[in-house]
C-alpha cells in the first residue's frame, strides 16, 4: 500500500467531490453571465476603478524644482512649471530660478502667443523678438529633464552628467497650473 495514495476510496470520494464543486462553480458562473447578472464588460469596468498612475513622460502639466552643482559648488536653483506639455503649439512654460547670491529671475515661454518674458533686478521685459530662441532653449532644457524622468510618478531624482551634478527634487506630474502662470502680469 503507498503510503501518498493508500485509501484509494478516501481519494475517489475526494475527487468526485472536487468535480462536483467545479461544475457548480462553472454552472453559477453561466447563470450570471446568461441572466446579465455580470455585465459582458466587467473586466473593463474593473481594470477602469483601478486608479492608474501617470508617469512624467505621459504628463499633460508638470511642476519640478533642479538645483544644479557643478565640481561641487552650487550653480543656482529652477523651480519649472509647464503646461500642455504634449502640443508643441499649446506648450508653456515658467521657469523662476534662484542664483546662487540669492538673486531671482523668471522665464517665460508662451507658444499659443508666440509671447516671451523675462524678470531680472525688479523688471518684466518682453523679449518676444527672440521668441524663437527662447521657445528652443527653455523647451529643449526641459524636454532633457523628462527624458531622465520619464518613468518617474513623482518624488526626487539625482543624475550626474560630467562634473555637474542635477537634484531634481518635488516632481509633481499633472498638477493644475492656472495660465496666468505663463504671462508677466
Amino acid at each position: 500500500m503507498n503510503k501518498f495514495f493508500g485509501n484509494r476510496k478516501a481519494i475517489s470520494v475526494l475527487a468526485i467531490v472536487g468535480v462536483i464543486a467545479g461544475l457548480v462553480v462553472a454552472g453559477g458562473i453561466y447563470y450570471a453571465f446568461s441572466n446579465n447578472l455580470i455585465p459582458t464588460n466587467w473586466l473593463t469596468q474593473i481594470s477602469n476603478a483601478v486608479p492608474k498612475t501617470t508617469t512624467v513622460g505621459d504628463a499633460n502639466s508638470l511642476k519640478l524644482n533642479v538645483a544644479i552643482t557643478s565640481n561641487g559648488m552650487a550653480q543656482g536653483s529652477y523651480l519649472f512649471y509647464a503646461k500642455n506639455i504634449k502640443t508643441e503649439n499649446n506648450f508653456m512654460i515658467r521657469v523662476e530660478e534662484t542664483a546662487t547670491d540669492g538673486t531671482q529671475s523668471i522665464y517665460i515661454v508662451n507658444a499659443p502667443e508666440q509671447k516671451a518674458w523675462s524678470y531680472t533686478n525688479g523688471e518684466w521685459t518682453d523679449v518676444s523678438s527672440t521668441y524663437s530662441s527662447q521657445y528652443s532653449t527653455w523647451y529643449g532644457t526641459y524636454h532633457g529633464y523628462v527624458q531622465y524622468l520619464s518613468m518617474l510618478t513623482g518624488g526626487n531624482f539625482t543624475y550626474t552628467h560630467g562634473t555637474d551634478t542635477y537634484d531634481i527634487s518635488n516632481i509633481i506630474v499633472n498638477p493644475s497650473l492656472d495660465d496666468s502662470l505663463f504671462t508677466h502680469n
